[in-house]
């Protein structure tokens, strides 16, 4: 965890490895996208980058605007190059602090814009109102109370729009 460093230093090398990530996105993009065009590869064999953000709320925050700010521009550029983006939390409440900037909230709603499918699993209760900031009428109000009351396995999954879908899951198959 590089979170005990200085702030300085924390926020540069958070800097340094977005910028790591973005690169090897765009090399992996423009060889995808080369290959594609020569006639090298089909669609179907495309090999796609993802970028994976487990506790996404240490690194998308308020104290760090400018990862957010970059997340947005990674979100909107890179389905042209075969990107894409996972985020998982389990504290969306800190993603959204009460006193969170105008210009914080801003683009950390369009983190949430620009990814095409959301998952919702199980949330406390005390959650609910901080969903409904951040994802506006992405659900009906049903749906932000039932997210409470989700049982293991149980998911509300957002395909765009208002195309929600309620499923069950079993990790084990």
């Amino acid at each position: 965890m590089i979170g005990h460093f200085d702030d300085e230093v924390y926020k540069c090398m958070l800097y340094t490895a977005m910028n790591i990530v973005w690169n090897q996105a765009l090399k992996n993009g423009r060889i995808q996208k080369i290959a594609l065009e020569n006639g090298d590869i089909t669609p179907d064999e495309v090999r796609f980058f993802a970028f994976f953000l487990d506790e996404c709320q240490e690194i998308l925050s308020p104290d760090t605007v400018f990862v957010v700010k970059q997340v947005v521009k990674f979100l909107k550029e890179m389905r042209k190059f075969s990107a894409g983006a996972f985020f998982a939390t389990q504290s969306p409440q800190e993603l959204l602090p009460e006193t969170s900037s105008d210009d914080y909230i801003s683009k950390i709603k369009q983190v949430f814009e620009l990814c095409n499918a959301k998952f919702f699993l199980q949330l406390d209760v005390s959650v609910s109102e901080t969903m409904k900031k951040a994802m506006g009428n992405l659900l009906t109000d049903g749906q932000y109370e039932d997210l409470a009351l989700l049982e293991q396995g149980e998911v509300i999954v957002n395909l765009g729009g208002n195309n929600n879908y309620k499923i069950k899951t079993d990790p084990d198959q």
